[in-house]
């Protein structure tokens, strides 16, 4: 009797561990995206393939939002003149310095902040 509860916990404890979400996302994975708002430099992005990441229940202009995360790396993370709301495919890279000039305007953003670069 013994023996099967032990099996039994180190089963329920595999599997608690195995269906673990990862709470960052992967460097080197391709993710989909839409631009929810940008004001200098100041971007907010939803996912929209299905990733659970970024800040659930953010709320702008009425509107709540889930996956959502501002972009970290506003001076370098795209080409110029990406049109607000376009579905975006990009990659998280690894944070680096920003030395760029962005206007002063206080945007509302996520709490969550990814560094991503763009793919298309």
């Amino acid at each position: 009797m013994r023996f099967y509860i032990m099996v039994l916990l180190s089963l329920l404890f595999f599997a608690a561990v195995s269906c673990k979400k990862s709470s960052t996302p992967a460097p080197g994975h391709l993710y989909s995206g839409r631009i929810i708002n940008s004001i200098c430099g100041q971007t907010t992005v939803q996912f929209t393939d299905g990733s659970a990441f970024g800040q659930m229940g953010w709320v702008d202009g009425g509107i709540t939002y889930n996956n959502v995360f501002k972009i970290s790396n506003p001076c370098n993370w795209k080409p110029d003149n990406s049109p607000l709301t376009d579905t975006i495919k990009f990659y998280f890279v690894a944070p680096s310095a920003q030395n760029c000039a962005l206007c002063m305007a206080a945007g509302h953003t996520p709490d969550t902040a990814y560094s991503i670069r763009y793919a298309q």
